[in-house]
């Protein structure tokens, strides 16, 4: 058993950590926290966190066969390197672990807009490439309207969220 929402230390967030979701391939985990001692740069407001989980082998790890390691990362992060300027949750990852969907507030985080929005985080780039998903299509105006709640199917890589917005 492995406590996922802990810093490198291993001390456990301390905040409420929520909508935990697991790559179907790899050992990467999405979960939104109000913690603010996950990760470096994170405050009090909910953030997306992903935690990569690895296994000791041999040796060269210095423990033993099989131990859990994990490495837990801000995914809710700006280009400047801090948190979003709004709340950020309900994440969801793809089946590699490599890209993680989420809802937020912020508008510094790719879409310049605090109505609510659908944001995907590319966490093989760094740094973290935030794409805004929600948007209209001609991509000159603003939604009217939030969006939230995004799913996907992890075969396919199908994305779909709610939306009250009618302009997307």
């Amino acid at each position: 058993t492995l406590l996922v929402s802990a810093n490198a230390a291993g001390q456990p967030a301390n905040g409420n950590c929520a909508h935990a979701v697991i790559a179907s391939f790899g050992m990467n985990v999405a979960y939104s926290c109000t913690a603010s001692n996950l990760a470096p740069r994170a405050g009090d407001e909910s953030n997306v966190y992903t935690t990569q989980l690895n296994r000791g082998f041999g040796s060269t790890h210095r423990r033993p066969l099989g131990v859990l390691r994990r490495a837990t990362s801000l995914v809710s992060i700006t280009a400047r390197g801090s948190q979003g300027d709004g709340a950020s949750d309900d994440p969801v990852i793809n089946s590699y672990g490599s890209v993680v969907t989420y809802h937020t507030t912020a508008s510094d985080l790719g879409a310049p807009t605090s109505i609510g929005s659908v944001i995907s985080a590319n966490l093989a780039d760094s740094p973290v490439l935030q794409l805004w998903i929600s948007r209209p299509f001609d991509g000159l105006q603003l939604p009217n309207g939030p969006s939230d709640d995004p799913t996907t199917d992890f075969g396919s890589g199908l994305l779909l969220f709610d939306s009250a917005a009618s302009n997307l």
